[in-house]
């Protein structure tokens, strides 16, 4: 999906925000990536797949001894 979609020019500024914060949470959370191909070219959201997440040990886990 484009970025600019994701904020029609009819979005109250509030909107905006939410929107905003929302998207650089999913990134926070590994769940979406975002792409730019050259500078100031669009930017493309994605989903991560299941077959892209690495599994690693959560923080705070004992690894076995």
């Amino acid at each position: 999906i484009a970025f600019s979609s994701l904020f029609p020019a009819n979005r109250t500024r509030k909107a905006f925000v939410v929107t905003f914060l929302a998207l650089l949470e999913l990134i926070r959370l590994k769940q979406v990536r975002v792409a730019q191909p050259d500078n100031f070219a669009e930017i493309h959201i994605a989903r991560v797949t299941d077959s892209e997440i690495e599994l690693t040990p959560t923080e705070g886990s004992v690894q076995g001894n």
